[in-house]
């Protein structure tokens, strides 16, 4: 366990810097908390590449608000799709081109069953984040 400093013997930290303790929590008003969209996919057996291509290719840049967006393999032929929104309604704002989208490699998807079609979507606002630890001097 981390040894904790009195506060009074705490250095000041900037206003940027919002947390003390196994790391620094750091939230600004130019960056606060986001919201993120999840969406689970099963591409077609022998398609995962032309999936994985076609996801290299989209053009976000007419989309405000995206700041990050990964496609992470999760199995075989299984992929999340995640998108990381400065606030939810960029996220709701831009719903019509992730499914404009979406219609460009609908053809891939294999249906997941259980009646959710060929994607399974959730979206919301973030409510923890963490960063890997570090000392307040890098913060700065």
């Amino acid at each position: 366990m981390a040894p904790t400093l009195a506060k009074e013997s705490r250095p000041q930290l900037p206003g940027h810097l919002l947390g003390w303790g196994r790391g620094v929590l750091v939230e600004t008003e130019e960056d606060p908390m986001t919201a993120m969209n999840i969406v689970h996919m099963r591409v077609k057996p022998g398609r995962e590449e032309e999936f994985i291509a076609l996801h290299r290719d989209i053009d976000s840049s007419d989309m405000a608000g995206l700041r990050n967006f990964w496609v992470v393999r999760t199995g075989e032929r299984d992929f999340c799709v995640v998108g990381d929104w400065g606030e939810m309604s960029n996220l709701v704002q831009a719903r019509p081109q992730m499914i404009a989208m979406l219609d460009r490699f609908r053809s891939l998807l294999e249906d997941l069953g259980g009646g959710r079609g060929v994607t399974e979507p959730w979206s919301g606002e973030v409510a923890v984040h963490l960063r890997p630890e570090m000392n307040v001097e890098s913060a700065l």
